[in-house]
């Protein structure tokens, strides 16, 4: 959040710039600006000074990019998009010009707004941010799930040649199954790609899951996909896992691995993260409550899938449980990090508090015994 001072300035020098318009012009400014408070959620003056006298042009354009992504979600004409960009370029270039700051962000055009739109996605609805130490926490999930899981899958699967792997995320699932069966190929579906280095066997396909899969019924022996409550919402579940049956062939498997935004034993500060995220979740569209866990065996069922095997499982978090839960208690704090920087990029927390928060729920890990609530299921497709 800005400070008192900044939004003294701030409201002054909006002050002096509607001065200068009259009728409609000024009545449109005085709109868009309202609607870029809205986003905000801050007076007029604060949002502003979000933009302007933050001390970083980058993050000010970076704040102007996010509020035009949304504004291209949430349907507005391109003309309204294109206003409210040049409204907030024009308060840009007049800070500078009035010497109010020394470098003004550049505000993104109309089409790099809808680029970027298109670009996101289904992360429209990913719970943590693009982020590059989201491959390091990816990749520390990855290896507490293999270890707590005792290897990379469950279903019976025997000598697949063709396996997908949907919400790849750095694809080092795949990778480790290239190297268990060498005479597989392995594709990894995801938005944003994972690491460069990858398997020859390996293929990265970027896709939208929620556009539906880009591959020919029956193509693949096996089908896994993991933790996307924090990405698929809860409305398309039933529709998305029934898309992932398509895809195998006749006796293949399917299998689902989900966890619950439920952290417990829980202290104060572990509570209240876990709340914050689930209201991030829930404005997305998102499971907050373990319906999707509790669901998945029913999901494939109802897909069609037979021979279909569920079993809960709890995932330790903190040192006092070895190697899984130190990995698990890396990858909670950095979840926690994204959550309260999302937080604090719309002025809804601290970042002194999310800090403290933070380094509390780590101390509560240790003495509560924290766990995360998990569950897998896969089925098998009918000959």
């Amino acid at each position: 959040m800005e400070g008192s001072g900044d939004i003294v300035r701030s409201q002054a020098f909006l002050d002096a710039f509607l001065r200068g318009r009259t009728g409609r012009t000024r009545s449109a400014y005085q709109i868009d600006i309202e609607d870029f408070a809205r986003y905000i959620e801050e007076s007029p003056a604060a949002a502003v000074a979000r933009l302007l006298l933050g001390g970083d042009p980058v993050a000010g354009r970076r704040l102007a990019l996010d509020y035009a992504v949304e504004l291209v979600r949430a349907g507005r004409a391109p003309a309204t998009v294109g206003r409210r960009l040049g409204t907030l370029r024009t308060l840009s270039r007049e800070a500078h010009r009035v010497g109010l700051v020394a470098e003004a962000p550049d505000i993104p055009t109309e089409e790099e707004a809808a680029s970027a739109a298109a670009d996101r996605g289904t992360a429209a609805h990913y719970l943590f941010p693009r982020h590059p130490a989201e491959i390091d926490r990816l990749d520390v999930q990855h290896y507490a799930l293999r270890e707590a899981l005792d290897g990379n899958y469950r279903a019976p699967i025997d000598s697949p040649r063709r396996i997908l792997d949907v919400g790849c995320g750095t694809g080092q699932w795949g990778f480790e199954l290239c190297a268990e069966f060498p005479e597989a190929h392995v594709a990894g579906l995801d938005l944003v790609p994972g690491k460069i280095d990858r398997p020859t066997r390996y293929s990265y396909v970027k896709g939208n899951i929620l556009h539906g899969l880009p591959f020919r019924d029956g193509l693949f022996d096996f089908v896994h996909q993991r933790f996307l409550v924090v990405g698929i919402p809860l409305a398309y579940w039933p529709a998305e896992v029934a898309d992932l049956a398509r895809t195998a062939r006749p006796g293949g498997w399917v299998e689902l691995v989900e966890v619950r935004i439920q952290v417990e034993p829980a202290g104060p500060a572990i509570g209240r993260l876990v709340e914050l995220a689930k209201g991030l979740a829930q404005a997305l569209g998102l499971d907050t409550t373990g319906v999707v866990a509790d669901s998945i065996d029913r999901y494939l069922r109802e897909a069609g899938l037979r021979s279909v095997e569920r079993r809960d499982f709890d995932l330790p978090v903190g040192l006092w449980a070895g190697r899984v839960g130190e990995l698990m208690a890396t990858d909670l704090r950095a979840g926690f990090t994204r959550t309260c920087e999302v937080l604090h990029a719309h002025s809804r927390l601290p970042i002194e508090e999310g800090i403290d928060l933070i380094q509390e729920a780590s101390a509560e890990f240790e003495r509560h015994h924290t766990l995360v609530r998990c569950a897998y299921a896969f089925g098998r497709k009918p000959l």
